[in-house]
């Protein structure tokens, strides 16, 4: 499967002298779930927002996208989060939009732009790919391929038969290699890094607060 560099994204949490909260009442345990939590929703909502910014341009489903994504987690010395966005190459069929024509398949990769015509292409029905047959000199139609692919290996010898390979477009690493979409993750992370912090250690406080025995008479 053809893939390119796979691409990442790391942020690093503000300190809490930052957010000048009395954390006195939280243990370090306490604290750092505290802050896990706020890692985790900030990774979250920062994965998000490019996958948001990238399918302005890119024609393909956020599902697709974030098949493409994780999220890797490093609490203990930096907390900081890290994205990974992986190079494989999107199949033509995770994009929207394909048409079967008598020359091959349409695709529009991006939005906004007119759907480019492939040759010698054909979308097989019910698997949702776009294959090409190699040394393809012709296009056949979508039901003389369908019966070539269901014909068994032992049966009808005297039809040459080609391999067939699967096509590929761009991969979710390409995409998020983007000016654009890197400038969107990094403001959006530091947009809501401290306020979500803030948010995970107050409401740890609070529960420790109300957990204490109060005093009796």
């Amino acid at each position: 499967m053809p893939r390119d560099p796979k691409d990442t994204l790391s942020f690093t949490m503000p300190t809490l002298a930052h957010l000048g909260l009395d954390t006195g009442a939280l243990s370090p345990k306490l604290l750092d779930r505290a802050v896990r939590r706020a890692v985790g929703k900030l990774a979250r909502q920062v994965n998000t927002a490019g996958s948001r910014e990238a399918r302005k341009t890119w024609n393909v489903k956020a599902k697709t996208i974030s098949r493409a994504t994780s999220i890797v987690d490093e609490y203990d010395r930096y907390r900081r989060f890290i994205i990974q966005i992986r190079g494989l190459r999107l199949s033509l069929g995770e994009f929207s939009s394909l048409q079967q024509n008598e020359i091959g398949v349409l695709v529009k990769l991006k939005k906004g732009r007119k759907a480019e015509q492939t040759k010698h292409t054909f979308l097989i029905p019910g698997a949702g790919h776009v294959y090409i047959r190699a040394k393809a000199k012709k296009s056949v139609t979508r039901r003389v391929l369908s019966a070539l692919l269901a014909m068994p290996s032992t049966q009808n010898k005297r039809v040459k038969r080609h391999p067939l390979w699967r096509v590929y477009g761009p991969s979710a690493a390409f995409m998020y290699r983007s000016k654009t979409v890197r400038d969107k993750m990094i403001t959006t992370a530091e947009a809501k890094a401290a306020s979500i912090l803030r948010h995970e250690i107050e409401w740890e406080i609070k529960k420790a607060l109300a957990s204490r025995p109060t005093g009796g008479a």
